[in-house]
């Protein structure tokens, strides 16, 4: 564009007349930059898939929470029925309660020994819970044999 210079988003020719921006070139101009809307519709595209990444990573945690809690509640349930069958227990029908620390908390279990069919065999209920009166955290069946 020879004999011609750009001012204030039009051309003056160099008679020193203003003339229109060809049309390439005013399109150009106008679609630069992202307007006010793209940018407040992208910013909240962005905090909607934010609040899902965060709810998930929440519901993650807690979901391992609970995972923990189960577990050491079934080898705190696993421990009694091993320290019943090594002490050699043979208790009439029955219930027993005690707590135990373990991994930092404290456990409630409840041990249920019922009679069964073979009068050499005693069946024990473990129920463990993290409050005395709480949910049900583990449950294990065992049995126990007539010591000899």
């Amino acid at each position: 564009m020879a004999g011609h210079e750009r001012c204030h988003g039009q051309w003056r020719a160099a008679s020193g007349r203003r003339q229109p921006l060809p049309a390439c070139r005013r399109a150009s101009l106008t679609t630069a930059g992202f307007t006010l809307l793209e940018v407040l519709v992208a910013l909240v595209i962005l905090a909607l898939a934010l609040g899902a990444l965060v709810k998930t990573t929440g519901d993650q945690v807690a979901l391992l929470d609970d995972l923990d809690t189960r577990t050491q509640a079934f080898l705190i349930a696993e421990n009694q029925l091993h320290r019943f069958q090594t002490e050699r227990l043979w208790p009439e029908a029955s219930i027993r309660k005690d707590r135990v620390d373990q991994a930092g908390r404290r456990w409630f279990w409840q041990a249920s020994f019922e009679n069964t069919p073979d009068p050499d065999l005693r069946r024990v209920v473990l129920d463990v819970r993290t409050a005395e009166e709480g949910p049900l955290a583990a449950r294990l069946t065992g049995f126990l044999a007539r010591p000899r």
